[in-house]
């Protein structure tokens, strides 16, 4: 996923997936710090289609 710089790029496809699969990720309300990273606090998160290449192939650890 790549930084979000402001002013080229809107919250559509606003995290570009750079593996070549096309999973890029919509944004609601979120905010961005200092460092122009995305800050998900509160209500903000990220929506990401359905897609045969996001499928889980085996084990996986996820952390938040």
């Amino acid at each position: 996923m790549t930084q979000f710089v402001n002013g080229t790029r809107s919250t559509t496809d606003g995290l570009k997936d750079l593996s070549g699969n096309a999973n890029h990720a919509d944004l609601a309300n979120t905010t961005y710090d200092s460092s122009a990273l995305i800050d998900y606090a509160g209500s903000g998160y990220a929506t990401i289609s359905d897609s045969s290449t996001l499928d889980i192939q085996g084990a996986m650890s996820i952390g938040a």
